[in-house]
């Protein structure tokens, strides 16, 4: 949603304001309101600081262990704990504030304001317009924050999208926004997004479950269709880098239990049947890479056997794909003749393929048998 250059100063808006400290802004704009009431004249103002209602909101919670089971009450996950005060850190110099263009001014003309303890200003965009968001715009933001309706995070504007796909979300509290999509998960219910939505110079991503034609618009064809190859490119990046790190022996304890968990959630898409060789071919080979880190022998073994014998000549490929899937049957095999075989075919060829790439110089770190 675009903001409008031109702006009249007497209609009401949300507007986007810096401050230097949440609990002293808040005491004087208190403070202001009842200025306000007792002149009778003007109307109190409505702000919002989301700054702290997080910190009315969480002070009273602790999040229970792991190993004590499930959360009970209003136990929060160290996870939750660590997305609230990332939230409060990027937050804690925000107020929003309901009103005319033309009595903000008049409130950042008075004297408290002017001395300089608080600075309180506009947010601006690069042409210097007070940054201004519609009540439709501002309500998903206060859901959000002060009822929790969805989960979410929240984190500075500019990093890098999944290849700038977007989508156009049908319904729930960003309906009718445009979003960029992060990542992209395949579990047996369906598509979970996690999406990038633009708010002032920041960006919520909102991770929406159970995702479907239904929820949200792609570019390009079915949500199906356009997900796949994000579902496979996010795998294979997990599964790439819990290598590096078996491999550079980078592990600590948090990430080997955070890795054996990211295994067992890919480990249980054996089911998925893409229509495309190819695209099932490499799934494949990703699924052995799967198994060969999470020690399953069974998997493993049927998978070797399934992937060699789709290859002609497993040490002798002709394609950048051919030699991916040779390479991953080394990984798994730790075969000299097979490394050899990537080693010749990569030494021969222009290579293109960027799985391949990205794969040689691990494999070239690894022993064989």
């Amino acid at each position: 949603m675009l903001i409008p250059i031109k702006q009249n100063k007497e209609i009401e808006y949300w507007y986007v304001m810096l401050h230097l400290e949440p609990q002293l802004i808040e005491k004087l704009l208190k403070a202001e309101n009842e200025v306000r009431v007792k002149e009778d004249s003007k109307e109190p103002f409505v702000f919002l600081i989301p700054f702290q209602f997080l910190e009315r909101a969480i002070s009273n919670k602790t999040f229970v262990p792991e190993s004590e089971g499930k959360q009970q009450g209003d136990g929060k996950t160290p996870d939750e704990v660590a997305e609230n005060n990332s939230l409060r850190n990027l937050l804690h110099n925000f107020v929003f504030i309901k009103s005319t263009r033309h009595e903000i001014d008049k409130l950042l003309d008075c004297e408290w304001n002017r001395s300089g303890r608080l600075h309180l200003h506009y947010l601006r965009t690069r042409d210097g317009v007070p940054i201004r968001l519609t009540e439709k715009e501002m309500s998903p933001f206060i859901s959000l924050i002060v009822e929790h309706r969805q989960r979410f995070s929240f984190r500075p504007f500019g990093k890098d999208t999944l290849q700038q796909r977007t989508v156009h979300i049908k319904k729930g509290l960003f309906k009718d926004y445009q979003a960029s999509v992060q990542e992209v998960t395949q579990t047996q219910d369906g598509y979970k997004l996690t999406l990038a939505i633009p708010v002032f110079n920041n960006e919520f991503m909102l991770t929406l479950y159970e995702c479907a034609d239904t929820d949200v618009d792609i570019p390009g064809g079915q949500i199906d269709q356009v997900l796949e190859p994000y579902f496979i490119q996010g795998m294979e990046k997990e599964l790439f880098s819990i290598l590096r790190r078996r491999i550079f022996r980078r592990e600590t304890e948090q990430t080997h239990r955070q890795d054996q968990k990211r295994l067992d959630s890919y480990s249980i898409f054996n089911y998925l049947k893409f229509d495309d060789i190819t695209k099932q071919t490499h799934f494949q080979a990703l699924l052995l890479l799967c198994a060969t880190l999470r020690r399953d022998k069974d998997n493993k073994a049927t998978l070797v056997h399934e992937l060699a014998s789709t290859l002609t000549n497993p040490e002798a490929p002709h394609t950048d794909e051919e030699a991916f899937v040779t390479a991953i049957l080394f990984v798994a095999t730790r075969k000299g003749t097979l490394r050899k075989a990537v080693k010749e075919y990569h030494q021969t060829h222009e290579v293109t393929h960027e799985s391949l790439q990205q794969l040689m110089p691990l494999i070239k770190e690894i022993k064989t048998r």
